[in-house]
């Protein structure tokens, strides 16, 4: 039986920080880095965004520690990320581009959650499967010393 790996929270981290960068365009360094472009800007503020959304148990705190940004600022750049999808006229987004660049890296994260989930879900099956095996070894063992420890009172008696 094939061992599943775990998505990690870093592992999940750096997937989406690709999908983002290939999505916008840009380098996946420049998501992590200082610079203010706003191509740059827009994909970190949907990267946030996403990630907050999709993992919801994943604090701002962590979120900021893998961009080298605080919590605050990761809240601020939420908001923005929901301000720009929130901007409509005559019933379109302003920004169609980026509806429909944050809908691309949802769907993306959606897709590790989901893969992460079941990886979980497959490694429980197969903690499961070989607990039950080492129960089964366990009391195999013990009856084969229970035989033995009756063999030797037998013989001393």
């Amino acid at each position: 039986m094939e061992k599943m790996t775990y998505l990690s929270e870093e592992d999940i981290f750096e997937s989406l920080i690709k999908t983002t960068a290939e999505v916008f365009h840009i380098e996946e360094d420049s998501i992590r880095g200082r610079t203010r472009k706003r191509e740059v800007v827009f994909a970190r503020h949907c990267f946030h965004h996403v990630f907050k959304d999709v993992f919801f148990d994943v604090s701002t705190t962590n979120i900021g520690r893998y961009t080298g940004r605080d919590h605050a600022t990761i809240l601020h750049s939420i908001k923005t990320s929901r301000a720009q999808l929130m901007y409509y006229k005559n019933g379109k987004p302003v920004n169609a581009r980026y509806q429909m660049c944050f809908d691309k890296v949802k769907s993306a994260a959606i897709e590790l959650r989901d893969c992460r989930k079941k990886n979980h879900s497959e490694m429980l099956s197969d903690f499961r499967d070989d607990l039950i095996s080492l129960i089964g070894e366990f009391r195999r063992l013990k009856t084969q010393i229970d035989v033995r420890e009756e063999s030797r009172e037998l013989a001393e008696v």
